[in-house]
């Protein structure tokens, strides 16, 4: 997972990590630490995140998740 453009994503569409955290139901701690990289995000919750941030292109969402 790439956090810098996770975290770029969460700024373009004027959120703060506290807000996503809180529309994925989770903490902002449990939030941070997947964040972070110490956990994972679940498929379930990168489809949530995809959705709130307006990530449509697959291309991205490989680009954020999965390199």
């Amino acid at each position: 997972m790439q956090p810098q453009l996770l975290k770029g994503a969460i700024v373009e569409r004027g959120l703060t990590v506290k807000k996503v955290a809180e529309m994925l139901n989770m903490t902002r701690n449990t939030f941070y630490t997947r964040l972070n990289g110490q956990t994972s995000f679940d498929t379930e919750e990168i489809e949530k995140l995809c959705h709130i941030l307006q990530i449509d292109d697959n291309k991205r969402k490989i680009e954020i998740f999965l390199t």
